[in-house]
Order: structure tokens, then C-alpha cells, then sequence
């Protein structure tokens, strides 16, 4: 009897568990596009439809519920009571939420709390049913819970946040440059630019992103969407891509069998990092170049332990996706390079097969990467790394400052203001290491207006939290370079943030701009600093030396503890952000 109670009380079996999580484990992609189109409502605080669509899902939900309930009442073993029981409190609960979501005012704060809410009662329950099952399928529930949280913090944003808010060279759609117009012009031509397209702003960018998002705004055109609603859900393609990021991640995580505090640390910094936010609200082509590097990343490692055709064509396609959607994802280029030169010295008994993938590498990933830079230069004579600049004349223009002062340069006053400086009033960011943490974290346009009284305690405890965690990331990448375990992966992972960062602070040499300090230039970054982490905190949890696993304890508790109020501060910073609409 006690055994039927208990199973009866059980909020999912583990054979269901295992059922689901196969399924994502299988279409994960899939899964996070249509819960991405769904989620954004057709875009920021769009009433389109919504109030119809809301209402439907709750009557599906409210259907699947009643077909459940009606099993378990057909299940001699399981309390019939409680199975009505819960299915009316499911009704009941469905409904106010339906109604609140739909008369609450601020719907992106909402999401916030009872998002957060539910993700905490469903761990719960997981926890309660399958916690006696083992590590694995602890480690699973506390996947689930971040991707959970995590996804619910993308989608407030991007439910406060529209395409004309917080934006990169966006613009307006119905203005003549910018990405918006970019995407407005392939929609309405169905052609490339047949001008020189370094005379408009921002049009020079290969258009794989923006034809994505014109072949969406055309689709929901022909059935009847609104324009403007229509641009607004644009932003479900980010959410898509900063989800993708998320997945791809954890599964970098996985194969180079991070478990315990050394996966779930740089989980936590890349779920519930700033920037990640940012990028998943933002119309233009960074977010998805990211995605393809972080996938060629992925594949790459891959392909090392099993190197064959199919895999190296993966990262053929991520590379030259990625620099069809922005140049810059070649960067990634040298460090799968060092790959594939590694792994035909270690196969070399294979060295012909390889030789062979390697040249069906090249067919498929140079035209894809580079056709669109060809025939800018053969058409208009473009040159391939053709980047715009602003006048000496702007008021961003911070060349007159020495570039070594700028590099070398760490006064006190600079780390007074958190947030990125543009004005006169204070100072002007020039030192790009600095600015790009400032911007990392908040974007440029969050100021410390947006926070009143001590609410401005959680963006400087993020600050100095996220400076401290990302000095840590950067040096246990260079330290654990030369530990064992993982080296292919540290090596790739190293190799693509030093190119990166060289190529930054190239950039802003050349360029001395205040937005040329912008995170979204190397937040690949990101990814190799958290995973070194782990990488660290793995190393002294397997430490043999006494006095080395003691300074271990003492040093995962640190980063254990500044992991926890970097997310806290990370949650509430951004809580704040769409509560005030700033």
C-alpha cells in the first residue's frame, strides 16, 4: 500500500523522464524554434492575436491535462481522488494565469516572477520523484532547471525589449540604411544590391541573417501579420539563436565530460551572463554569427574523436554559414586549422582519408564563406575586410589618446561608473579591456539612471563579481593549457579567444571608437573562459596532492560563491531593467 501511495504522488515516472529527455537529446534545435515562435507572442507587448493564441494554449494544456487525469483514473493503482483533485487545481491555476498574463501591465515582469516561480516547482517535484534514482538523474533536473531559467530570462527581455530599443546599427524599418533596412531591402527587391553596398550603412554584410529574416517577414505577411507585429517577431530569430548558443554549450560541456561543480559553474555564467540577454534581444547578424562559431567549436571537437566525413561537413557548414552571416566568424578559422593539423599527426595511418576530408572541407566551406566578399571586389571592387568608419569628427572618436595609454591605463576613476561612459559629463570609455566588461553586462545604453537608490548595489556587485570571475576564466585557460585531459578542446578553445582578442584590440587600434569596445566582438570569449573553469575546478577536485586539494576546497568555494551572487546580481540587475522600461 505505502508503495502504490508513493508512486502515486509521483510527479513524473522514470521511464516517462528518460522518454523526454531522449527527445531533446535527439531534436533540441527543433524544440527550441517552435518554443521561440511561440513564447514571443509575435513580438514586444504585441495585442495581435495574442489574446486568442494565450487562450488557446491554455485549452490544449487544460486538454492534455484532463487526458491525463483520465489514465491515471483508469489505473487501478493510482488514487482516483488525487487524480481529479490535481487535474481541477490544474484548471483552476491554468485560468489564472491566462487571466493575469493577459490584464497584467508589465507581462515581461510577469514572466520573470512566475517563471522563475515555476521553474522552482517543477525542480522540486523532479527532485522529489526521481532524486533516490541517482547522480544522473540529479545532474539532468538541475540541466533542466537552468535551461529553464535561463530561457525564461531571455524571454522577459525580449518581451520588454523591442527592435527599436537597446538595438546595434539597427535603425527603423522604413528609414534607408541600417540592418533593418538591410532586411527590408531583400524583402522588397528579392535580390542582392545591385550598388556598391559599402555606400549604405551597414548593407556591406553578407545576407544570409538578413534573408532569413526577410523569408519570415514574408511568410507572415502572406497570412495576414500585421508589418509592424511582423518586424517585432524578428526577434524571435534572436531568441532562437541565444537559445542554440545554450544547447550547443552544455553539449561542448558534456563531451569533454565536465559533471558536478565544474559543469554546473560555467553553466551558470553563460545561462545567466548579460550579454547573452542582450544578444537574444538584438535584430542584427551577431547572435547568429555566434552560434555558428560556438557550433564550428562544438563540431570541431567532435570531429577529433571521430573524424569522418559527416562531422567535418558540420563544421564546414557552421564556418561557412557563420561568415555568410558575418565575416568575422572566420576567426574561428585558425584554431580548427591547429585541429585538423593535430589530428592528422595523430591519424596518420589515415593521413589520405583525412587529406580527402579536408578537401571536401574546402569545397564546401570557402564558397559558402567567401562568395558574397568575391563578388563585392569583382563587382565594385570592395575589399574583402571592408569595414565602414566613423568621421575623427564624432563625438566617439577617442583616437587623440595614445594607444598605450589607452591598453595600459587602469585609473581608479574609470572603475567609479560601472556602466560604459559616452558623455562629456563624466568621461569618455577608452580603454577597451575595461569597456568591453562594462559592455558585456550592460549593453551601451544601461545607465545608472535606470536604478534608483540601492538598487545600483546589484550592477556594481555584478561588476566587480564578473571583473573577478573573468580574470580567474582567463587565467586557468592560459594554466590548464598545459594539464592534462581535454587538450584538443583547451587548445581549440584558447587558440579562438587569443585570435579573437587580438583581432579586438587590432580593431580598436584601427578604429578608435568608443562602440568599437563592444563585447559582441569577442564573446566566444565568454564561452572558453567558463569552460576553462571548469576545466580548473575539475582538476583540483581530482587532485592527488594534499596541500593542492586543500587550496581546491578553499578555491571552489570561492568561485562556488561568486558564481551564486553573479547570478543573483546577474537576475536582479535585469529584473529592475524590464521593470522599468528604461
Amino acid at each position: 500500500m505505502k508503495k502504490n501511495n508513493v508512486r502515486a504522488m509521483s510527479f513524473i515516472s522514470r521511464e516517462r523522464f528518460d522518454s523526454l529527455w531522449g527527445i531533446a537529446l535527439k531534436h533540441p534545435f527543433l524544440i527550441a524554434a517552435a518554443v521561440c515562435m511561440l513564447a514571443t507572442g509575435l513580438g514586444y507587448q504585441s495585442q495581435y492575436l495574442l489574446k486568442y493564441f494565450i487562450e488557446t494554449m491554455a485549452v490544449c494544456f487544460i486538454g492534455l491535462c484532463l487526458f491525463r487525469c483520465i489514465r491515471r483514473i483508469l489505473d487501478e493503482r493510482r488514487s482516483k481522488a488525487l487524480a481529479v483533485g490535481v487535474f481541477l487545481l490544474e484548471v483552476v491555476l491554468s485560468i489564472l494565469a491566462v487571466r493575469l498574463y493577459l490584464n497584467h501591465q508589465n507581462r515581461a515582469e510577469l514572466v520573470y516572477v512566475a517563471g522563475t516561480m515555476l521553474v522552482a516547482i517543477v525542480t522540486i517535484l523532479l527532485l522529489l520523484s526521481l532524486y533516490n534514482e541517482g547522480k544522473d538523474y540529479r545532474r539532468k533536473i538541475a540541466v533542466i532547471a537552468l535551461f529553464m531559467q535561463g530561457f525564461i530570462m531571455r524571454l522577459g527581455y525580449v518581451l520588454e525589449t523591442s527592435i527599436l530599443r537597446r538595438q546595434n546599427d539597427v535603425h527603423k524599418f522604413g528609414e534607408k540604411d541600417g540592418h533593418a533596412a538591410y532586411i527590408e531591402y531583400l524583402l522588397n527587391n528579392r535580390s542582392l544590391p545591385d550598388f556598391d553596398p559599402t555606400t549604405v550603412w551597414q548593407f556591406y554584410h553578407p545576407p544570409f541573417h538578413h534573408s532569413i529574416c526577410a523569408v519570415w517577414l514574408k511568410i507572415l505577411g502572406t497570412v495576414g501579420i500585421p508589418y509592424d507585429v511582423a518586424c517585432e517577431s524578428i526577434q524571435a530569430v534572436s531568441l532562437f539563436c541565444s537559445l542554440s548558443i545554450m544547447i550547443l554549450f552544455y553539449k561542448l560541456a558534456r563531451h569533454i565530460r565536465l559533471s558536478g561543480m565544474a559543469l554546473y559553474v560555467p553553466l551558470l555564467i553563460v545561462f545567466f551572463h548579460p550579454s547573452q540577454f542582450i544578444l537574444s534581444g538584438n535584430i542584427n547578424n551577431d547572435v547568429m554569427s555566434i552560434a555558428f562559431i560556438l557550433g564550428a567549436i562544438y563540431t570541431t571537437a567532435v570531429w577529433y574523436k571521430e573524424p569522418c566525413i559527416k562531422n567535418i561537413l558540420k563544421i564546414a557548414f557552421c564556418i561557412g554559414l557563420g561568415m555568410m552571416t558575418k565575416l568575422s566568424a572566420g576567426l574561428v578559422a585558425p584554431a580548427v586549422a591547429i585541429v585538423f593539423l593535430v589530428a592528422l599527426i595523430k591519424y596518420r595511418k589515415r593521413a589520405k582519408s583525412l587529406i580527402g576530408q579536408f578537401a571536401l572541407f574546402g569545397v564546401v566551406c570557402v564558397p559558402l564563406g567567401l562568395w558574397w566578399g568575391i563578388r563585392n571586389y569583382i563587382l565594385f571592387k570592395t575589399p574583402l575586410t571592408y569595414v565602414p568608419s566613423l568621421s575623427i569628427i564624432s563625438y566617439q572618436y577617442i583616437g587623440r589618446i595614445p594607444f598605450k595609454d589607452r591598453l595600459f591605463d587602469f585609473s581608479s576613476y574609470q572603475f567609479s561608473y560601472v556602466f560604459e561612459q559616452w558623455t562629456k559629463d563624466t568621461y569618455r570609455e577608452f580603454n577597451p579591456t575595461i569597456a568591453f566588461l562594462k559592455n558585456s553586462l550592460f549593453g551601451e545604453h544601461l545607465k545608472a539612471l535606470t536604478f534608483e537608490g540601492n538598487l545600483i548595489k546589484f550592477p556594481t556587485v555584478l561588476f566587480w563579481v564578473a571583473m573577478a570571475l573573468a580574470v580567474l576564466g582567463f587565467v586557468s585557460m592560459l594554466v590548464c593549457l598545459f594539464k592534462k585531459g581535454g587538450n584538443t578542446e583547451k587548445l581549440l578553445l584558447t587558440v579562438t579567444s587569443l585570435v579573437l582578442l587580438f583581432s579586438y584590440y587590432k580593431f580598436c587600434y584601427e578604429y578608435p571608437f568608443i562602440c568599437t569596445m563592444n563585447f559582441r566582438y569577442i564573446v566566444p570569449c565568454l564561452y572558453a573562459g567558463a569552460v576553462s573553469l571548469g576545466f580548473m575546478l575539475r582538476y583540483f577536485k581530482d587532485a592527488k596532492s594534499k596541500p593542492v586539494h586543500a587550496v581546491g576546497i578553499l578555491c571552489r568555494a570561492a568561485v562556488g560563491l561568486a558564481t551564486a551572487v553573479f547570478c543573483i546580481c546577474s537576475y536582479m540587475t535585469y529584473f529592475v531593467v524590464i521593470s522599468s522600461f528604461s
